[in-house]
């Protein structure tokens, strides 16, 4: 929120992109009845990125000071040598697994279960750790190297029936401060 980061910030949109509404939800969640302040002081200082992915670049080519993203987005930056660091919020951050599951009814449902089993199988977790940076959601699979233990992060719990209920009401309210404030 602070001024001194005017047009500083980068961000994709959290009425287009999913890891950014995650983002504004964090706040939300964080801030409880100051968070849209909070979100809004921020969002005044945003230039707003055309995905997420776009985000980390930005900063990594000193385009943007700092920037709201998905860990392993930012890390490869920082991993690839990058004039970059990580830094975790000390109010709290979300660390949300991904998702998946099986649909009911669907036509194959035990070819489905194997697939999730194998997704969820230490070896392909242990890949996603070393080859993309991601963290485990499995608890006997370490954290990436060079990334602090998930164990040293103040995280807080995200609520997705929350956020998934009143995603309308806050995509519309983003769009609406957006609007206001010209991004």
């Amino acid at each position: 929120m602070d001024p001194r980061f005017n047009k500083l910030i980068s961000s994709a949109r959290a009425d287009k992109s999913g890891s950014s509404y995650m983002q504004l939800c964090n706040t939300l969640l964080v801030y409880k009845d100051r968070g849209w302040d909070v979100y809004k002081g921020i969002m005044q200082n945003m230039v707003i990125s055309a995905s997420s992915g776009s985000v980390p670049k930005f900063v990594n080519d000193g385009e943007q000071a700092v920037g709201i993203t998905l860990e392993d987005n930012a890390y490869r930056y920082v991993k690839g040598g990058g004039p970059v660091a990580i830094v975790y919020p000390a109010d709290g951050t979300v660390a949300a697994p991904d998702g998946i599951a099986l649909l009911k009814g669907a036509p194959d449902a035990e070819a489905g279960k194997i697939f999730i089993d194998w997704c969820l199988s230490k070896p392909v977790q242990e890949y996603l750790v070393d080859a993309m940076y991601r963290r485990s959601v499995r608890t006997d699979c370490k954290d990436p190297p060079g990334l602090p233990a998930i164990s040293t992060i103040k995280t807080i719990s995200y609520d997705f029936g929350w956020a998934a209920k009143n995603n309308k009401e806050f995509v519309k309210k983003f769009a609406d401060i957006a609007m206001d404030l010209g991004l």
